[in-house]
């Protein structure tokens, strides 16, 4: 199930049924789920390094388990020469509540990366200034469950949404502004297109 609802998010997360998400993967405008997400549901929030501490607390004082932080090494930086670059952003993901492991179920399953190698997209390919990767949206969507419910209330231009159509994931994606909401829209059509012609 894809649904797209173009509107202010804190507005429109409310219209949502509690415990519909499997997966809150939000990339704020750097920082923000918890009923709406099922217990034991997964939250995992782009962010910065300037920021990073602040999201830490936040996922915490809403009463989430703060599980780590994933590194993402983008490939590119600003070069500003006498400083460290800035190769990195981060994920900060956490739970509602307990995330029981099924220790017979997973037997010979391995845990996802902690960092992640993946260049970010190119500024000429760029639909939106902070577009993730695809690639690397699908990798950290694993975490849901196949067939699962994915929200992103910050949508931009949709790239996680395609990254669920092409993972078997449902999609709930919000957006305010009008231009990423099309653009939004037109992807992730096209990736369900591209999905039945090739079945």
């Amino acid at each position: 199930m894809i649904k797209l609802l173009k509107g202010n998010c804190l507005d429109l997360l409310r219209q949502l049924e509690p415990g519909c998400a499997d997966l809150v993967l939000i990339d704020p405008p750097y920082s923000s789920g918890g009923e709406l997400t099922k217990e034991g549901g997964t939250i995992a929030a782009f962010i910065d390094w300037r920021n990073l501490p602040a999201m830490t607390d936040a996922i915490q004082m809403a009463g989430w388990v703060w599980r780590g932080v994933i590194v993402w090494d983008k490939g590119i930086s600003r070069n500003i020469p006498g400083r460290f670059r800035n190769d990195c952003e981060y994920i900060v993901w956490g739970t509602n509540g307990r995330k029981e492991v099924d220790w017979k179920a997973a037997k010979g399953a391995k845990a996802m990366p902690g960092i992640y190698h993946i260049n970010g997209v190119n500024t000429k390919q760029k639909h939106h200034q902070t577009e993730k990767p695809v690639e690397l949206l699908k990798a950290l969507i694993q975490i849901c469950p196949r067939g699962g419910t994915v929200v992103d209330c910050f949508m931009g231009s949709g790239s996680t949404g395609v990254a669920c159509v092409q993972e078997g994931r449902g999609f709930i994606g919000i957006e305010l502004g009008d231009q990423y909401f099309d653009t939004a829209t037109k992807r992730i059509q096209e990736a369900e297109d591209e999905l039945l012609n090739d079945f």
